[in-house]
């Protein structure tokens, strides 16, 4: 007769150690990474323009409305000049201004909301919905395709750009060991999403003003707050 609890015993301790092992090998790779190494490649991905969809008019990237001293009117904290942020036009949709201005960057590692409605749960996702997004030219369905114009720029690309020292070929495979031709283009993807993320992420205030001074002093939680949805009353 089949012993039913000791075959779950036995899944259970398969799937225990194939999660340890899975979770051991995922460290292991990421103390490979060089940090300044990644960081630099974040930082040249936030810059590249070439993401853009060429069905626009005006090649953009993140630091084109995410700007600190690249534009001779002065710095800015990762923030542009404009009342609302420019945006590529398209045949169907004419517009130039987004819907709002380019917010700061600056410890936007610790929000836990992203975007100007809350969209993103995580810095990875909206490097993911900007690549793929209006900012950038696309269109709402044209996900896969701008997906694969990064995939095909990273390919394609012979160290093009100012930041850049080596292709993108061999930039993945120094900071992430991997081969691009290898990769799949939403693998690609997620990559980029992590080195863009790790470099956003190092854009920290020093947090050294009086209001930053003063909630140290009283030992008080820096974090942002959390919505709790019961508390938010009903529109109308």
């Amino acid at each position: 007769m089949i012993n039913v609890r000791s075959i779950k015993s036995l899944v259970l301790a398969v799937f225990a150690g194939v999660t340890v092992f899975y979770f051991a090998q995922t460290h292991a790779t990421a103390q490979k990474i060089n940090t300044a190494e990644q960081l630099h490649l974040g930082s040249r991905l936030f810059s590249d323009d070439r993401f853009t969809s060429p069905n626009g008019d005006l090649p953009s990237s993140c630091s084109h409305c995410h700007l600190y001293k690249q534009d001779p009117q002065g710095t800015r904290a990762y923030t542009d000049f404009l009342a609302r942020s420019w945006v590529p036009s398209r045949m169907t949709d004419q517009r130039r201004e987004g819907i709002r201005n380019a917010p700061t960057v600056f410890d936007a590692g610790e929000m836990p909301r992203l975007h100007y409605d809350g969209e993103f749960g995580s810095l990875e996702e909206l490097v993911k919905g900007t690549l793929s997004g209006r900012t950038l030219g696309w269109m709402p369905g044209e996900r896969e395709q701008a997906f694969k114009q990064v995939y095909n720029v990273l390919l394609k690309d012979n160290a093009e750009g100012e930041r850049a020292e080596m292709p993108y070929r061999d930039e993945f495979k120094k900071v992430y060991r991997v081969d691009l031709n290898a990769l799949s283009t939403d693998q690609t993807i997620d990559l980029i999403a992590d080195a863009v993320s790790a470099y956003v992420r190092s854009l920290k205030t020093k947090r050294d003003s009086p209001y930053d001074k003063f909630i140290q002093t009283n030992g008080l939680d820096t974090r942002p707050g959390r919505a709790n949805p019961q508390k938010i009353l009903p529109r109308g």
